[in-house]
């Protein structure tokens, strides 16, 4: 009997810890999937604010200003 209770006690604790483990999988795909939408959003954040910055329209304007 005394060997049943020992295997009774690995037993949960292995079972536990795949538990564990199967759960922290888990969340890490949910929190990387959210990081990777995140990541899309701030890049056509970053995309709209360097198309609305217009660049090459106010270097003209800087170098019609320099020249005239």
């Amino acid at each position: 009997m005394r060997n049943v209770w020992k295997g009774m006690i690995v037993g949960a604790l292995v079972g536990a810890t795949l538990d564990g483990l199967a759960e922290a999988g888990r969340r890490g795909k949910v929190m990387g999937r959210r990081a990777g939408e995140r990541s899309k959003v701030l890049a056509h954040v970053a995309a709209e604010k360097v198309e609305a910055a217009d660049i090459p329209g106010r270097t003209m304007e800087k170098l019609h200003d320099v020249a005239g």
